[in-house]
């Protein structure tokens, strides 16, 4: 059954009446509008609001909660309807008045993800059960000490717990798990609590090769002074809340096994490949949602996993062709000159040209000026290079793959060939049909060497790109 949650908010300085179901939120007024009256005043106009707010209010059980970013749409009479992308829901209803989520010091989440990043049962010491009558368990916290790392001054922790389950499940023994927990340098508000949670999402996103990553459980955390006894006495307290995101209703999964990048395989470059990985231009759009997907190819992921490569490319080797080949670098210097030169002597305007005719000129100077400082190097050597560039990563999945299409052997310029091909025909429009088997094995290829380009950029080393790229791939 879908979760309903019901109450009572504040919007626009007017009192709601709010159901929330199915990720949409209805608010009706205390006193709905006449029906005509209302007809005729919104008549011709558009039906949904301007902007996007933040509506708070209390739910029938006494609870704090927050719908965030609602952009809401007229129902008729004064009723309002909006889809909800996250929403905030307080954990206690024993405070008033109730607390706000606002000023948050602290956000941790759980989920399967994480105990894949950072493996909890590694705290657990067993003897031999096959040699020894009795059987020990032991937990050793020796084996995990709590890993914190700074970012930007936030300090995240990843912690291990464990409990004794009280449970029918007989065969479970022992409960473990991982928490991350993000300790902010300033307090957040909701919204900037909802950004931060899509960055670390889009970071396991990459750890997992998965295009969405869901948390079981994220938890917000403050302390506020709070009066209590009848002298007036003023103690800290902590309240919490939990934190809701929408996310698309896909199948996704997270595979049970362990071949992920883990904490071990980063570890004192987390933060760099952190930061390359939250900025707003690295792509993951191309990332499968799950192991049957992941199986399959089509013409929109061809498309995308070029643009992913020739983005990661380009940041690693921004001067590809220009580094590698003289000739090349001086016909496009050449180009360049000569087209600065035509620039300068616009602006002189010895001519005597009209100013609107000279600034057409301008505006075509500076756009072939950028065409040509962007051009090094067409796809197909970028990614023949790329191929010999992480040849000894790619050798044992290549084996595997032409094995699997019974091929002995071929060449790297053949495969590079094959995909670009396939990109250009797709890019304009042209009939491309099935798939054949150079086109799928490129396509494979080229999405482990993404991986490569991104870990080379933050300074891992081959032999640590060789064992996280073969764990995805």
């Amino acid at each position: 059954m879908d979760k309903i949650i019901c109450g009572e908010l504040e919007f626009n300085n007017n009192k709601y009446y709010f159901n929330f179901r199915n990720n949409i939120l209805v608010i009706q007024p205390e006193k709905m509008e006449d029906y005509s009256k209302w007809w005729f005043s919104f008549l011709g106009k558009e039906m949904s609001m301007d902007k996007r707010v933040n509506v708070e209010g209390e739910t029938n059980e006494g609870k704090y909660i927050c719908f965030v970013d609602v952009k809401f749409s007229q129902l008729g009479r004064g009723n309002l309807q909006a889809f909800v992308p996250a929403y905030v829901l307080g954990d206690g209803n024993s405070v008033s008045p109730l607390p706000k989520c606002i000023n948050i010091e602290k956000m941790s989440l759980e989920g399967k993800s994480l105990d894949k990043f950072c493996y909890p049962k590694r705290i657990i010491r067993h003897n031999n059960f096959c040699e020894e009558k009795t059987i020990k368990l032991e937990l050793d916290y020796n084996q995990f000490k709590n890993k914190k790392i700074t970012i930007n001054k936030d300090v995240f922790e990843y912690c291990i717990y464990w409990n004794m389950p009280h449970s029918s499940d007989i065969n479970n023994v022992l409960n473990v798990k991982t928490i991350l927990t993000v300790t902010f340098n300033k307090p957040k508000n909701i919204n900037e609590i909802v950004d931060y949670y899509r960055n670390v999402e889009k970071f396991f996103c990459f750890l997992n090769n998965r295009r969405i990553v869901r948390f079981s459980n994220i938890k917000l955390k403050k302390k506020e002074p709070v009066i209590y006894g009848s002298e007036n006495n003023i103690k800290d307290m902590e309240f919490q809340f939990t934190l809701y995101i929408t996310e698309p209703q896909e199948e996704i999964d997270i595979l049970d096994d362990l071949n992920c990048i883990r904490l071990d395989d980063v570890n004192e470059k987390y933060s760099k490949l952190y930061k390359n990985i939250i900025h707003k231009d690295f792509l993951i759009h191309y990332y499968p949602l799950n192991k049957k997907e992941d199986l399959l190819v089509d013409n929109d992921k061809y498309t995308q996993v070029s643009s992913a490569f020739e983005s990661e490319f380009r940041k690693l080797f921004p001067d590809f062709k220009s580094s590698i080949n003289e000739e090349y670098k001086e016909i496009k210097n050449g180009i360049l000159k000569h087209v600065s030169n035509k620039k300068n002597k616009l602006k002189r305007n010895k001519r005597g040209l009209g100013k609107k005719q000279i600034r057409t000129m301008l505006k075509y100077c500076e756009y072939f000026s950028k065409i040509v400082s962007n051009v090094d190097g067409t796809l197909e050597e970028k990614i023949t290079f790329s191929y010999d560039r992480y040849q000894s990563i790619l050798e044992k999945r290549r084996k595997q793959l032409l094995n699997t299409y019974h091929i002995n052997s071929i060449k790297n310029t053949i495969l590079a060939k094959s995909f670009s091909e396939r990109r250009n025909k797709i890019s304009h429009g042209k009939s491309t049909g099935n798939f054949n088997e150079l086109e799928i094995i490129s396509y494979i290829l080229l999405r482990m060497c993404i991986y490569c380009l991104t870990l080379e950029r933050c300074k891992f080393s081959f032999d640590e790109i060789d064992n996280m790229v073969n764990k995805l791939f």
